[in-house]
């Protein structure tokens, strides 16, 4: 992997999962670097380093999350390109709707596939 066209910055979180509730966890407790390609539909695809975690979809259980420009991106594949050199991700952004209840005081967020 030729590291000049890693230009971008990422970071990976994975959902775990216990008895009670759930939380994000950091993969890459620092930022990585990356190139990303834009897709048709809100759809990209990440080259990055290799990461003895994420080397196929199996991994990818139950999700992983990439932050990137502030935005939310789930990540739907994972190939390993490069044996233990590259791997290339498959990301939807996703899509957040804010609500504001004025009246209530209230404010969340929904998110919608």
């Amino acid at each position: 992997m030729n590291a000049g066209v890693l230009t971008e910055r990422i970071a990976l979180k994975r959902y775990i999962e216990n008895k009670t509730s759930g939380y994000w966890m950091d993969l890459i407790p620092s930022e990585a670097w990356a190139e990303i390609e834009p897709l048709p539909d809100a759809h990209y695809r990440v080259r990055t380093r290799y990461r003895p975690d994420l080397r196929n979809t199996a991994d990818l259980e139950p999700a992983v999350r990439m932050r990137w420009n502030g935005e939310e991106h789930d990540v739907i594949d994972v190939v390993e390109t490069q044996r233990r050199h590259e791997i290339t991700l498959t990301a939807r952004r996703r899509n957040v709707k804010d609500i504001n209840h004025l009246a209530g005081g209230v404010h969340r967020s929904k998110a919608w596939p």
